[in-house]
């Protein structure tokens, strides 16, 4: 089965006609091309000319001139093609047929033969060469054999038709689609004569049984450095196909764009700021496809060459370099577009790239020297750098915790309604304490070194939990215990009303006591108690609106006042009562006893609230009684007894529910 198969011999260095420059132009750029034999005698020229010169009757001057003029024409011809076709070889690689344009021996060539098919089956096996004449068989050696590309073949001598045909027996499989040349040369004729070199050339069919795709060229992606403002670069994984795959189409929405055996493209002269859909068709020679992901991206809205402002004062945060890392942070850079991130350096390399203005590198080593800067950058890759920083990590990893900052408590009268002040112990570390993280509820609200911290702008009335993390320079941490802190509900300016109506109580003034009693004042949120003033001393605090002033000294005078107060110590005072205690005139009796502990069940005695004194002149007639409505007291002076008379006296305490004790002994005395 042969497919434009033609033997082709070499031509002479004279191209005579049009007609076979095209032929041998055919020959050159496709060996399939020729379509007609020719047979070129090397010395027809001459007698060419003198056809020519006896038609037009040419004397012999003439006929020289013309001659010259025809040699001079015709030879500036020749260079001119000549010049063409071996261009035309060169591009098209057919270098062997323009060699054979050259060689000054006749010409030759055979008819095509009969059994021409359109194409070449891959799987063809015999191949027939016929010869224009009768060969010597056995002049025809495979050695001088030599097909391209190159595959294996021999010649077939043994089945013969006739003394000029012989057979090639193709060893391989040839490839689909594919365009082969071959040749032989040291063929002799039957009269012992060398033949010229034959070469001739065939083509397979495209494989029509391929119906496989290549695999996806997936990954469609582009170059790190993404679109510009006119052109993006393509990037793809390649595809695989059971026979080979023939290329890629380059498909920017549904148009193809390029057609390439590479797994890259650059699409360029885009419009700025606009959208662009692409996908890659991977194809087979078979034209089998398979289709990539689609890509969709945005060209940079325009050129911007205006630099951000430099990423200033790089810097390590405090405590943050251990062993092996270090926190950076740098003050924001500005730019006329916007900032579109920062590069992390680590010497020359860019370890990381960022939107944030800190940066944590992990993983160094530890005692060592490293140098940091940070650039800047914006959409179009204008960039800035910060200045250099140098870090040296620590030497080694520690890794024991520091103690526990314990006793974390607010200091005495710190908590107002916006702010407390927080204290705690000291930590130890084996090899130093690097700070105190102070949180409030699971928040980091300060780093400080010191062992005390206020925190303000607290919200009224609201309870906060605290807790003190000691940290060494390893990061090495250590908890104290948490405090929960109320604060106050609001801050009251409003002050109570005065405790007005200040009085004694009836015939509560003897020569060494006085009762008063007042009115009782109100406020805005409650009256938390009221201060007695003797002068200008406070003698007492109570939440009461009566007081008895004990132990005075007889016939003196006195000046009381009374200043009620509330829980912001607004205050109110009320008017000033004086008043005299009474001359001695009658006999005293002075009684002590030592306070109760405990209750009649032995439990602890915790809410007495004072005494009742019972006398009277017989041990079994106590008729009288002073309540004493003071705990505080173990002493009292009975006045206005008869003097010259026994008196009986026993005490009992009472609690905060009113109940009475028991009488104590009866003790007596002789008023005097």
């Amino acid at each position: 089965m042969v497919h434009n198969f033609k033997l082709l011999t070499q031509t002479g260095n004279r191209i005579r006609t049009t007609a076979q420059l095209l032929s041998l132009l055919a020959t050159i750029i496709h060996p399939q091309a020729l379509s007609q034999e020719m047979i070129i005698p090397r010395n027809d020229f001459p007698q060419q000319l003198e056809q020519y010169i006896r038609n037009f009757n040419l004397t012999e001057s003439k006929a020289s001139r013309f001659i010259f003029v025809m040699k001079f024409f015709t030879a500036i011809r020749n260079v001119i093609l000549i010049t063409i076709l071996l261009s035309l070889a060169a591009c098209t690689g057919s270098a062997d047929n323009v060699n054979k344009l050259f060689d000054t021996d006749e010409v030759k060539y055979t008819s095509t033969p009969a059994n021409q098919q359109t194409s070449v089956p891959t799987n063809l096996q015999r191949i027939s060469i016929s010869f224009d004449r009768d060969i010597d068989i056995d002049s025809i050696n495979e050695q001088n054999l030599t097909i391209y590309p190159a595959i294996t073949g021999i010649i077939d001598k043994t089945d013969l038709t006739s003394q000029n045909t012989v057979y090639l027996l193709l060893q391989e499989t040839l490839t689909a689609n594919t365009n082969y040349v071959a040749s032989i040369s040291g063929v002799t004729d039957a009269e012992g004569n060398e033949l010229d070199t034959y070469a001739w050339s065939f083509s397979t069919e495209i494989d029509s049984q391929d119906a496989s795709a290549p695999s996806m060229p997936s990954n469609l992606r582009t170059a790190i450095s993404g679109p510009t403002n006119s052109s993006v670069q393509l990037l793809w994984n390649p595809s695989t196909d059971n026979i080979g795959v023939a290329g890629y189409r380059v498909m920017r929405g549904n148009t193809v764009i390029s057609t390439t055996v590479n797994t890259t493209f650059t699409d360029i002269n885009l419009a700025p700021g606009t959208a662009y859909q692409y996908s890659i068709v991977a194809f087979d020679a078979a034209n089998n496809t398979a289709a990539s992901n689609a890509l969709s991206i945005t060209t940079l809205a325009a050129i911007d060459t205006s630099d951000p402002t430099a990423p200033n004062n790089l810097r390590a945060s405090t405590g943050s370099i251990t062993s092996s890392s270090v926190q950076l942070i740098w003050n924001s850079s500005t730019d006329n577009l916007g900032i579109a991130g920062y590069r992390v350096m680590r010497g020359n390399t860019v370890i990381s790239t960022t939107m944030n203005t800190t940066f944590t590198d992990m993983a160094l080593a530890p005692g060592t020297a490293y140098q940091y800067s940070i650039v800047a950058f914006d959409a179009a890759n204008n960039t800035a750098a910060s200045n250099a920083l140098s870090i040296t990590t620590l030497a080694a990893i520690d890794t024991t915790d520091p103690t526990a900052p314990n006793n974390l408590r607010a200091s005495t009268g710190s908590i107002s309604s916006s702010s407390v002040q927080l204290i705690w112990d000291s930590s130890t570390d084996n090899i130093g304490v690097a700070g105190y993280r102070v949180m409030r509820g699971n928040t980091v609200i300060t780093t400080t070194m010191n062992t005390a911290f206020t925190d303000m702008a607290l919200a009224p009335g609201t309870t906060y939990q605290y807790s003190i993390v000691a940290f060494d320079a390893a990061n090495n941490t250590a908890v104290s215990n948490l405090l929960s802190v109320e604060t106050l509900a609001a801050v009251d300016t409003t002050d109570p009303t005065a405790p007005n109506n200040l009085r004694t109580g009836t015939d509560s003034i003897t020569s060494s006591s006085v009762q008063l009693i007042w009115d009782p004042s109100t406020d805005n949120i409650a009256v938390a108690g009221y201060r007695v003033m003797r002068g200008n001393a406070v003698i007492t605090t109570t939440t009461n609106t009566t007081f008895t002033d004990m132990s005075l000294a007889p016939g003196t005078a006195y000046q009381y006042s009374i200043v009620a107060f509330d829980a912001a110590n607004n205050t109110a005072g009320s008017s000033a009562l004086s008043i005299t205690t009474l001359n001695v005139t009658t006999g005293v009796a002075t009684l002590s006893w030592t306070p109760p502990t405990a209750n009649t069940d032995e439990s602890s005695l915790t809410d007495l609230s004072g005494y009742k004194i019972y006398y009277g002149l017989s041990p079994d007639a106590l008729t009288n009684s002073i309540t004493v409505n003071n705990a505080g007291i173990t002493s009292y002076v009975v006045e206005n007894l008869t003097t010259n008379v026994v008196y009986y006296f026993s005490i009992t305490a009472i609690n905060g529910l009113n109940i009475e004790s028991d009488l104590s002994n009866v003790t007596s005395k002789l008023i005097l």
